[in-house]
Formats: structure tokens, C-alpha cells, sequence
């Protein structure tokens, strides 16, 4: 099979992590064509670079052509016009390349190759009609969609024609654990002592993420020896968790490294924490952070919101979103079954690996192509 893909790769951002688990495996099913970036977002829309520091990862069985600026029409309609397989994998997430992504996939139908849509983000975290109409706007060109998991498929199915088929294929497991360094002393460097307890808060940090939910049902646990460490990138002033953090009382149990976070030390913040929290309250999407605690084997609480219910298997870990109590309730479970938890991490990692993901999109691909 020759199959094109529509993505981003390190060092880019974007879906640059779950593209390049994907085309590891994917070259032993298919012959690839990348298709990226050499320019994605303008600095003002994404909160910091749109790059990485990381080096840009070593592929094999794969031609990669970085041609699309976002500002350059000319580069959508060039690749569009280059694209010569039958098939046109698209990896969709960010309302504003709407227009790269309209361009290179209708100029490819047009030269009747088939396109295939995986949606990561079925309705934009922004919630102006512009921002959702032109998420939306890509919708149909496509032949075929893939989602991460039931719940995203009926969202999506209400957005698409009926006729039109939508796989379920979950996100696979990102995987940070080749990152960790050596000697690594996370918890020593943040002052915790043997018998305090972590709690994880990770990723970028915007309204829809509930950290204020985590920070109040936190100050309902008043167990001095659990602590909470917050790692991301504000995506609005800090300010105000910073108030809520003195005005519950929580300064001596609550600490936070804001900002971009090298892969070395999101790997040894995963590999020292107890629990990983996703107090999400709106959400169509699945959790990057969620797949890099199911990697380390680490316990999660998440909220009734989107596919974060599909990552455990005990429903007491899943909290009512929006509601501090209820997410209380669930991390006090959590804390007294860390051990068993653990292990159903451990195990849905191995569920959501790459080769799973990847034999189950080829199987896709041959459907299609048939």
C-alpha cells in the first residue's frame, strides 16, 4: 500500500508525539509519504514556540517533505498538486490551519485520491462560532474518519454525513519512558518527604482544564502529607491560581514549574509522581498526559468528560466534571488503590501500544483502498 500522511513531526508541535509513535509501525504495514511543516502556527496564536528544542527524530522507510507554511498559499496548493497516492491520511486538530487543510485536501480529492481524517479534537476548545465553523470546515472532505474513542465517534457523527464511516482506533501511548534520565531526584528537589503522597497536574494550562477544581477539591483532603505539583504552560495569567492556591490555604502543599518542559523532565515528573489528575470539564479529545501516565504505569483520576472514561477501568476514578467534591471522593479512592490502579495503567498501555494502533489504521487503509 502507498499511503500520504498530513501531519507534523518533531520538531514541530501540533500532534507531532502521536504522529511519529504512529509512522514507527506504520512503515511496516505501508509505504509512507510525509507531508509537514516548515511553518505552523504565528507566535501570537500558540502560547510559546511553535517548536521544539527536541532533535528532529531518525526515520526510516519514509520519504518526509516539510513544504506548508501557514502563511503561504502557494506551499498548500504545491502540495496538494504533489500528492500522487491513492491515499491522503490527514492527522486534524487546530481550527486555524483550517484553510492549509481545506487547500491541500480538496486540491487532492480533486485528483481523486481518497481521504481519510483522523479527528483529534472533534469540536475546537474555543467556543466562538468562527473558531467552530472553521474547525468543522474540513469535515467534508473526507471519504472516512478515525476518533479515540466511542464517545468522540458520536459527537462526530452528528457533524458528518451518515454515510460516511468513522473508526474507533484509541490514542496510543506516548512514550516519555525513553526520555528519563539518570539519577534523576524529582522529589528530592521538591522537598518531599518518604511518606508524602504526589499528585500530578500536567499540560497546558487553560480555563477547560479544571485546575481550580483540582486546587478546591484538594483543600477538601486536608491530609498535609499529599502534595500537588503543577507543570505547563499558562495559557492565561497565573495570577488567579495563585490566589486560589493562598486563599485555600494550600501554599505549602502545592508547587508548579510554569512554562515549555523538555521531554527529559516531563519523563522524570511522570516517573515520580503517585497519581496523574485530568480534572478536565470540557473535553472531545483524548488526553496526551493521560497516555504518558498509562506508559509510566501510573494511577489516574480523570472526570466523565469526552474518552478520559475509556483510560481506567474503575468507575470511582472517574469524577463528575466541574464538581470539587466529587473529584475529591475519586482521589481519595485513588489513594487507597494505587497499587491496583497502577497495574490497570500498566495493562491499557499495553492495549493502546503502537503496534495495536498502527496494525488497526493499516486495516483502515486496505477498507478504503479496496
Amino acid at each position: 500500500m502507498r499511503v500520504s500522511m498530513l501531519s507534523t513531526l518533531p520538531p514541530s508541535k501540533g500532534v507531532s508525539l502521536y504522529t511519529l509513535g504512529l509512522v514507527r509501525e506504520l512503515v511496516h504495514h505501508c509505504r509512507l509519504e510525509m507531508y509537514g511543516f516548515r511553518a505552523l502556527y504565528p507566535r501570537f496564536l500558540y502560547r510559546g514556540d511553535t517548536t521544539t528544542d527536541e532533535p528532529e527524530p531518525a526515520l526510516t522507510g519514509m520519504q518526509i517533505h516539510n513544504l506548508l507554511a501557514w502563511y503561504d498559499p502557494g506551499s498548500w496548493l504545491k502540495t496538494g498538486l504533489r500528492i500522487d497516492t491513492p491515499l491522503l491520511h490527514a492527522q486534524w486538530w487546530s481550527w486555524f490551519l483550517a484553510p492549509v487543510f481545506a487547500s491541500v485536501l480538496g486540491t487532492a480529492r480533486l485528483r481523486g485520491r481518497k481521504i481519510l481524517l483522523t479527528v483529534h479534537n472533534v469540536a475546537p476548545h474555543e467556543k466562538s462560532l468562527l473558531t467552530r465553523s472553521l474547525h468543522a470546515s474540513p469535515y467534508p472532505l473526507a471519504d472516512a474518519y478515525i476518533v479515540h474513542n466511542q464517545e468522540n465517534r458520536r459527537s462526530l457523527a452528528a457533524r458528518v454525513a451518515s454515510h460516511k464511516p468513522i473508526f474507533v482506533i484509541p490514542h496510543g501511548t506516548l512514550d516519555f519512558k525513553q526520555f528519563l534520565p539518570e539519577n534523576q531526584r524529582v522529589r528530592e528537589a521538591l522537598q518531599l518527604d518518604a511518606g508524602d503522597t504526589l499528585l500530578l497536574f500536567f499540560g497546558n494550562i487553560r480555563p477547560y482544564k479544571g485546575l481550580d477544581d483540582l486546587l478546591r477539591a484538594l483543600a477538601r483532603l486536608p491530609d498535609p502529607r499529599l502534595k500537588l505539583h503543577i507543570a505547563g504552560n499558562p495559557w492565561q495569567d497565573f495570577a488567579s491560581y495563585r490566589a486560589l492556591i493562598d486563599q485555600l490555604g494550600l501554599s505549602a502543599r502545592v508547587s508548579f514549574e510554569l512554562g515549555y518542559l523538555r521531554n527529559e523532565r516531563v519523563a522524570a515528573l511522570f516517573d515520580a509522581c503517585d497519581l496523574v489528575v485530568c480534572p478536565y470539564r470540557q473535553f472531545e479529545s483524548s488526553s496526551g498526559a493521560a497516555s504518558v501516565a498509562l506508559d509510566f504505569g501510573r494511577p489516574l483520576i480523570v472526570t466523565r468528560v469526552g474518552g478520559l472514561p475509556d483510560l481506567v477501568r474503575e468507575p470511582r476514578v472517574v469524577a463528575q466534571a466541574g464538581d470539587p467534591e466529587s473529584l475529591a471522593a475519586s482521589i481519595c479512592y485513588g489513594l487507597e488503590h494505587r497499587a491496583t490502579l497502577a497495574e490497570t495503567s500498566r495493562v491499557l498501555g499495553e492495549e493502546f501500544s503502537w503496534s495495536q494502533v498502527a496494525a488497526r489504521t493499516a486495516e483502515v487503509y486496505k477498507q478504503l483502498l479496496q
